[in-house]
């Protein structure tokens, strides 16, 4: 889903008039996700998750995507994700709440918050085809972070505690290719 592959899954769906409600529970995803019938309605995909935990398919893995063609923005439907436990591969980001917005060039990501015991991270973030080529992807990710406890933090985060202090505050501006 997404782009990710999610092993051991159980699944259970029902649909009204509207919507399908999707209970998933597994080892990396727990919660509901609410779909609407007509995607094209205006309504987002709403995602109210225990657990969402994104990591990397393994090289040979049943399922991981063909990297041949570059995944396309502009198919990205609007979701709102609420999160209680949100990991990427080795790290922690505690919770996360994040608005996706399908726009004409690809999806906006705002706000993005993401709720950890010793720190916050706080910001924006688009995944657009580039302007003046349709093959190339552009990214972008504003975000802030704030901490208590620098150790905790890069631990939380997959990085060597190398240094140590009561506080931290770091902030990116960010726009790549891809």
């Amino acid at each position: 889903a997404f782009g990710q592959v999610f092993s051991d899954v159980e699944l259970e769906a029902r649909h009204d008039e509207v919507d399908w409600q999707i209970d998933l529970d597994g080892p990396s995803v727990s919660g509901r996700l609410t779909v609407p019938l007509d995607l094209d309605a205006g309504r987002p995909i709403t995602a109210d998750m225990v657990r969402l935990w994104l990591v990397e398919a393994e090289s040979g893995d049943e399922g991981a995507d063909d990297k041949s063609e570059p995944a396309d923005p502009r198919t990205v439907p609007s979701m709102q994700v609420e999160a209680d436990d949100f990991v990427i591969n080795d790290m922690f980001f505690g919770s996360l709440s994040a608005t996706v917005q399908n726009i004409l060039g690809g999806v906006l990501i705002d706000p993005i918050k993401m709720q950890a015991p010793t720190f916050t991270i706080e910001g924006e973030g688009a995944w657009l085809v580039h302007p003046n080529d349709d093959s190339l992807r552009q990214s972008h990710l504003a975000l802030k972070l704030i901490g208590t406890d620098i150790e905790a933090v890069l631990t939380a985060l997959g990085y060597d505690p190398v240094i140590g202090g009561e506080s931290v505050s770091a902030q990116g501006d960010l726009t790549w290719l891809g």
